[in-house]
């Protein structure tokens, strides 16, 4: 292998601190049993933030710049350059990070996250096997992998050197990508559905619209709040169009316009390579509103609150955006009451309740959704299975089954209840955090391998524990053969954990990635951006909380 590969497998893993690569022939294999013992002692509570942050980033740099797993796109050369020139990086280095990268435009549903023996390069070869691979396109899996790569404090932390920032820069095209791919999987009542891998579509399904108008909101959002000076921020704008719109390098094909005219729609038009983003977006809400008509699961209510709130935050200030999101606000608080009140048979519809309720209060500043939230958190409570370190599924039991949506349905709620509630049910969810991400990810084996000590920039290890981006205790990817993502599921039982499947699934492996988040200069992704929704609400005349 020459110098030159050697010096882009480097820099490559160092800029998203993926695994080391995996020669084809490796004859390591992954042991599924895990070893046996009671809890495992969680680290502090900064480490496991920190912990959690990079396993979500290993996740998205796998999914989207290196497995393979989803349709292929090729950036164009002169959009790769102009980003480049955002972050004063040469178009020598940044076509040095390119080689090797298998970009997607678009996720498939899952497959074997194991590295495939195709090609000689360490790079190439971290390829995932695509005999295995479910090319299903599922609405949500798009959808939460919209949101991780929209969510700008993520590309805030760890992003210091110009390898760092033009690789953020990188999935900004991937999410348009997404964008477009999203608004071909849809019905003839404009519902989104699941294309299969034979080309047959699916059904239509309320957690579909309701990820989807999350992720959407997301990325509008970010395509048009200038109010950030950051470079992430700025150069999103400036190549959706919302600065020097027309002038010079910014000008590229495929970029968002926002023309000053309204459309027949009664809005300001979003438009990217002619898909109306703004009418896509009304039309999501739609979707999603049908569906709230019909008998729902907690968990989906509760999550239709997150989605209504971020729906609310992104959409303008025509006379129709005012009247949709009055039409919202009305929902969203039309479903807190619901889940206030509703019985909450699973540990994830208890989980995504407290965070449904807890944002439907920052939202409306109900006190009856605060309360709501805590009582629901202390019914989560009862479920602590001190031995295991986990919550319990159901009451009483003694094997309890994870997955990565579960997960990320309690990190969402002990999140919410440690940062909005106030003691001692925060110092409890506190307690219970670290705890809880230690036992269920890494003592269990939902992650499963770390990052690669030697390839974390010196500059991250000078001034933080190298814990908080690697952990010793899991295997190297090159050990097993395995990339460093969320397997599909793990369980415990007679006091030993064991991955159960070890397949990797997008949509829920995403949604953890995107509920695995730090609180940093008072913002946090994952929650409704309050900034933005008080703004809105004060130029509306709406009262504020």
């Amino acid at each position: 292998m020459n110098k030159g590969i050697w010096w882009l497998l480097a820099v490559l893993l160092i800029v998203i601190t993926l695994a080391g690569g995996f020669l084809a022939g490796s004859t390591f294999k992954l042991s599924l049993a895990r070893q046996e013992a009671s809890v495992t002692l969680a680290p502090d509570v900064e480490t496991t933030e920190r912990q959690a942050y990079w396993f979500g980033r290993y996740n998205l740099a796998q999914l989207v710049m290196m497995s393979g797993l989803g349709p292929q796109m090729e950036p164009m050369p002169s959009r790769m350059k102009q980003m480049a020139q955002m972050v004063e990086l040469s178009s020598e280095e940044a076509a040095k990070l390119m080689q090797g990268m298998s970009l997607v435009g678009g996720v498939y549903a899952g497959g074997d996250p194991s590295f495939s023996s195709a090609g000689t390069a360490m790079v190439t070869g971290m390829r995932w096997g695509e005999a295995k691979m479910d090319k299903t396109l599922e609405p949500a899996a798009q959808a939460y992998t919209l949101l991780k790569l929209t969510a700008r404090n993520f590309h805030l932390d760890y992003h210091e050197s110009p390898p760092e920032k033009f690789v953020a820069l990188m999935m900004i095209p991937q999410a348009q990508a997404i964008v477009k791919l999203l608004a071909e999987l849809r019905n003839s009542e404009g519902r989104f559905i699941p294309r299969l891998p034979d080309g047959r579509l699916g059904e239509a399904r309320a957690s579909d619209q309701i990820a989807v108008l999350w992720g959407l909101s997301s990325f509008v959002l970010a395509a048009t709040d200038s109010s950030h000076s950051d470079y992430w921020s700025q150069a999103y704008t400036s190549m959706m169009g919302m600065m020097n719109m027309g002038q010079g390098p910014m000008q590229m094909p495929g970029m968002m316009q926002m023309p000053s005219s309204q459309t027949s729609h009664g809005m300001m038009s979003l438009q990217l390579d002619g898909l109306d983003v703004s009418q896509l977006l009304n039309e999501t809400f739609h979707a999603v509103h049908g569906f709230l008509q019909s008998p729902l699961p907690v968990s989906e209510k509760a999550l239709a609150i997150e989605a209504l709130g971020w729906y609310i935050a992104a959409t303008g200030m025509t006379p129709l955006d005012q009247t949709l999101q009055q039409l919202a606000t009305n929902s969203l608080k039309e479903l807190a009451n619901e889940v206030a009140h509703a019985e909450k048979p699973s540990l994830t519809d208890k989980a995504l309740a407290v965070y449904g309720l807890m944002e439907a209060w920052r939202v409306t500043g109900d006190l009856s959704f605060y309360t709501g939230a805590l009582q629901t958190f202390q019914e989560m409570e009862v479920l602590w299975d001190m031995k295991a370190g986990v919550y319990a599924n159901t009451a009483g039991a003694q094997r309890h089954v994870y997955d990565p949506f579960t997960v990320g349905a309690v990190l969402a709620a002990l999140n919410a209840v440690r940062w909005f509630a106030i003691p001692p049910e925060s110092d409890r969810a506190t307690q219970h955090f670290a705890t809880f991400f230690e036992n269920a990810v890494v003592h269990s084996g939902l992650m499963l391998a770390t990052g690669d000590e030697t390839l974390v920039p010196q500059s991250y290890k000078e001034r933080e524990h190298l814990n908080h981006f690697t952990d010793a205790r899991l295997p190297q990817p090159r050990q097993v053969g395995k990339a460093p993502v969320y397997a599909g599921q793990v369980t415990y039982e007679n006091g030993k954990w064991m991955v159960t499947d070890p397949h990797f699934k997008t949509a829920p492996a995403m949604f953890l990635a995107s509920m695995s988040v730090m609180l940093h200069r008072a913002e946090v992704d994952g929650f409704i951006p309050m900034d933005r929704l008080h703004a809105k609400m004060q130029m509306m005349g709406m009262p504020q909380h």
